[in-house]
């Protein structure tokens, strides 16, 4: 890591979302290496990582845990969500961002701004 310090309160989150699934789960190095990413690239304006999708649950809910690491306004954010399998999405986690990643730039920067005022995303730095 770059030296940033996460806050306790995103490893509790993590761990909540996680719950007690064994796969399409994200751990901590999953969130480190997309701020990594972010950072490593002054051009790019988001970056997301999940624990995978599912081919078919025979009926069954499957679920994914996704990360969202996002510069809005100079500032790096982190969300944390649960998406439905097939496709996990940060637009199957948090409504605000769909549908996410289409639009032109200043579109979905509006999208990440109304984002990040939400309590479950946490500001980095």
């Amino acid at each position: 890591m770059t030296g940033l310090c996460l806050p306790p309160a995103i490893f509790d989150h993590l761990a909540a979302c996680n719950g007690r699934r064994r796969e399409r789960t994200i751990g901590s190095h999953d969130l480190e290496s997309a701020i990594e990413e972010l950072m490593a690239d002054p051009d790019k304006v988001w970056v997301s990582c999940d624990g995978g999708t599912v081919a078919a649950s025979y009926g069954y809910p499957a679920y994914s845990t996704v990360g969202l690491a996002a510069r809005i306004d100079g500032r790096i954010y982190l969300g944390i969500g649960l998406s439905r399998c097939p496709c996990p999405s940060p637009g199957r986690v948090w409504p605000e961002l769909q549908p996410f990643g289409i639009g032109r730039p200043e579109t979905v920067l509006a999208k990440l701004r109304q984002w990040a005022a939400r309590p479950d995303v946490y500001p980095i730095g």
